[in-house]
Order: structure tokens, then C-alpha cells, then sequence
């Protein structure tokens, strides 16, 4: 269906008075996102092809896709160092010859987002507006600058190895392959959905959420297809295999299918569906950053304290970068450039601050930046999340994951579906978005 396809079907439902302003104000946000896909969708579909061509690397024939596993599974080794320079090579050709058409395809999809946002009418628990929220990112990203530095050397410290200066030297940092043992990929989503037995949860994922394979994209999260919420959820897995990072992103996933199982199945299917503004997401961030409390790993996976520490302290690395991620990429989207020059070079100066003294290349940075569809809404749920686990531990004590009464306030913030903010959600909780800030601080020091 085309644009003027779906602005003729909305004018049919208005004029039969069978819309109410904040269900039009839904669809809107849907059809911007339809918009936006359609315009991204050929170009991914060639990032994507172009990623599973082969290419050699230490005599041997590799696909571009399993470059990241390969890099990121070198323990370390020195040995490692050279094929690895030339793997983040390859990784960064491919960047530059797709940013080049991915810019020109998010500027479409940008426009024709906005042609749907320019006709919507506010809605008041849509969250914060796009200025407001570009300076909540870029205050957030320069507040924990810092943090990620001290964050950074612990890392460093602790598995004695050299500080990264390049942005494939951080992966086999944070990969910490040594920790496999403890996240391995058999039983992984068994394992993750267990952890919502405690809450009463767990029926909801054996009834509506199915693991149905692997995604084919160079991502190490999981992908969700919100089919028909609150019965219907699919998780697509990654093909990647990253330890405590793909564990992560399955905790992720799982938790984000749950909270779409506690939405009304009532509500108009508008609302049901997943949307920018969805509590979904931040739920799912809530869980995934979950695995840098070292409570978690010693009460949930009988872990001893000092792994606890170990295991933690890379989940703290992780989150942390995540969030600034989020963050940074964010504020580099929407940065006021006039070419895809421009539009690189601000994507790779942000995100090279991501972690300090790390250099991330142009091109990279900004496929980071131009590909995702919602880094508003990821931005979003990031910093809820931190904000989220200090209001629910200073509710439930140090232990909140297993008090059966958490139950109550996931299925409260989620009922609503996509029809109200998480933000909005956090003040009714009286859960303030500032201590997010805080939570980065206790991250920067497990």
C-alpha cells in the first residue's frame, strides 16, 4: 500500500467517526514507521547481500558475515592481531559502499516519516519531542563519558590485557570469551525464560512466544516480530555466537515478548502493536542489563561470588556501552549536515567517543547510526531501564527479580501496549528518569 493509499483509508475511518484521537494518533506513528521501512528496505536488502560474499582471511575463505564471530572469538591473542586488522578492513569497505546509498535511503525515509508526524495530532503520553530529546541523549552520552573511561580500564585490568585503541580491539574485550562456560548457546532461551518463574511469568512465554530460528543479519540481538500481541510473539536468534552478549540479547528478547503478552487484548490493535514509544523495549533492556548485577548471577544462576564479579563486571561493560551507543548514535542521526561527508564524519567523531581512545571508523559509524529504524525508541528504553532498576530495587530490595510482587507492576506498565510512553509510565511509578545516571555510576563500578 502506498503512502496516499493509507492517508485515503485513514480519511474513510475519520469521516465514519470510528477513530478517536488517540487511536489516529497511533496510526499515524504506525504509517511513519511503514513509511520509513519501505523506503530503507531495498537498500538493507543489499547491505545484505552484500555481507554474505566470501572473501579470504589467513588462506582460508570466510563470508563477511561471520567476520564479527571470527574477531570477536580470538581470546585475546596477540597472535590474532594481524588477521584481525584485515578482517575490520573488509568490515569497513563494506561500510563505506553501503553508507553511500543507505544515506540517500534514510533521507527518504525521514521524509516520508514526517509527512505522516506532520498530519498527527499530539498525543500527551507520546514522550518527549525530537529536540527535547536530542538534548536528553547528548546530555546523557557527555555524562557518562567519563564513567566509560573508568569502565574501560577495569575491563582491562581485569583480564590483563592492553587498552584498545581500535574499535575491533574492543570486541574480544567484551566478548570475554573465557566466560562461555557460564552463558552457553544450548538451552539459552530455556535457560532465560526460567528466570520469569519466580515472578509467576513464565506461563506467558510457553503459551504465546515462540524461538522460531535464526535471523540472517550481522546482529548479535534477537529479533522480535510482534505477529498478533498480546497471543502471538516470534524471536528470530542470531547466527552470531558472543557469549554474555548474545545472552544478553536473548534476555532481551524474551523480555520484550513478555511484556507484549501483558498488553490488554482488548485495546485496538493500533495500540497492541508495537510502536516508538513502546514499554516493550524498555522492559527488555531492564532484563538484558540485568546480567551486570552480580546479586543476579550468584541468587538466579548459582554462580560463586568472585565469577558473580567476573561475569557482572563484562555485563556492566556492555550495558554501559550499549546505552551510550543508543546515545551517541542518536545525537549523530539527526546532527544538522549537508552531505554524506558531513553526515560520517560527525557519526565517527560521536561514536568514537563511545568508548574513549577508541577510534571508530566513518563509514562504520554511520551505517550505526542510518540503519536502525527506531534509535529514538532504543535511546528511550535504554535510559529507562537504568532509571527502572533502581526504582524497582529501592521497591523491592536488592533481589526484585525474583519478588513474585514485580509481577503486578510489569503487567501494570504494560497493559497499555503502545499506547502510552515509557516515560509517562515512570512517572506514574514515581520512578524518575534521572536516576538513570545514577545506575551508570553503579555499572562503571561492579
Amino acid at each position: 500500500m502506498q503512502t496516499s493509499e493509507y492517508a485515503e483509508a485513514l480519511s474513510e475511518v475519520r469521516a465514519l467517526g470510528i477513530v478517536d484521537a488517540t487511536s489516529e494518533g497511533l496510526l499515524h506513528a504506525h504509517f511513519a514507521r511503514a513509511a520509513a521501512e519501505s523506503s530503507l528496505a531495498k537498500e538493507r536488502d543489499a547491505l545484505a547481500n552484500a555481507i554474505n560474499d566470501t572473501v579470504e582471511l589467513e588462506g582460508a575463505p570466510i563470508a563477511i558475515a561471520d567476520l564479527l564471530d571470527y574477531m570477536a572469538s580470538q581470546f585475546r591473542d596477540n597472535r590474532y592481531a594481524k588477521s584481525n586488522s584485515k578482517a575490520a578492513l573488509v568490515l569497513e569497505a563494506t561500510a563505506q559502499e553501503a553508507s553511500s546509498r543507505l544515506h540517500r535511503a534514510r533521507t527518504r525515509a525521514d521524509e516520508s516519516a514526517q509527512t505522516w508526524l506532520n498530519d498527527a495530532k499530539p498525543r500527551a503520553d507520546a514522550g518527549p519531542a525530537r529536540d527535547e530529546l536530542l538534548k536528553e541523549a547528548a546530555a546523557f552520552f557527555d555524562g557518562t563519558q567519563d564513567l566509560a573511561g573508568e569502565m574501560t580500564e577495569r575491563l582491562c585490568t581485569t583480564s590483563r590485557s592492553r587498552a584498545p585503541s581500535e574499535w575491533h580491539e574492543v570486541l574480544p574485550l567484551v566478548r570475554s570469551a573465557e566466560l562461555d562456560s557460564f552463558v552457553p548457546r544450548r538451552e539459552r532461551f530455556r535457560r532465560v525464560g526460567a528466570l520469569f518463574a519466580p515472578l509467576g511469568l513464565e506461563t506467558y512465554l510457553s503459551k504465546f512466544v515462540r524461538v522460531v530460528g535464526a535471523h540472517g543479519e550481522v546482529d548479535v540481538r534477537a529479533h522480535l516480530a510482534a505477529v498478533d500481541p498480546p497471543r502471538d510473539l516470534r524471536i528470530a536468534f542470531s547466527k552470531l555466537e558472543l557469549g554474555l552478549l548474545s545472552e544478553m540479547a536473548a534476555s532481551e528478547a524474551v523480555a520484550r515478548a513478555l511484556s507484549h503478552t501483558l498488553c490488554d487484548a482488548a485495546l485496538p490493535v493500533e495500540a497492541r502493536r508495537p510502536l516508538d514509544a513502546s514499554v516493550a523495549r524498555s522492559i527488555g533492556a531492564l532484563f538484558a542489563y540485568l546480567l551486570a548485577d552480580p546479586l543476579f548471577w550468584r541468587r538466579v544462576r548459582g554462580a560463586s561470588r568472585s565469577d558473580a564479579e567476573r561475569l557482572s563486571r563484562s555485563g556492566a561493560a556492555i550495558a554501559l556501552m550499549d546505552a551510550r551507543i543508543a546515545a551517541g548514535a542518536l545525537v549523530a542521526r539527526h546532527a544538522p549536515v549537508r552531505s554524506l561527508d558531513e553526515q560520517r564524519n560527525v557519526a565517527g567523531a560521536q561514536l568514537s567517543r563511545v568508548v574513549p581512545g577508541v577510534r571508530v571508523p566513518d563509514a562504520l559509524a554511520s551505517l550505526v547510526a542510518l540503519t536502525p529504524a527506531a534509535l529514538g525508541a532504543r535511546f528511550r528504553a535504554r535510559r529507562a531501564a537504568l532509571a527502572l532498576h533502581v526504582g524497582l530495587r529501592e521497591q523491592f530490595d536488592d533481589d526484585w527479580f525474583v519478588n513474585p510482587r514485580v509481577a503486578e507492576t510489569l503487567r501494570a506498565i504494560s497493559s497499555q501496549g503502545g499506547a502510552t510512553s515509557i516515560e509517562a509510565q515512570c512517572v506514574e511509578l514515581g520512578i524518575p528518569l534521572t536516576t538513570a545516571l545514577a545506575r551508570t555510576n553503579e555499572l562503571a563500578n561492579v
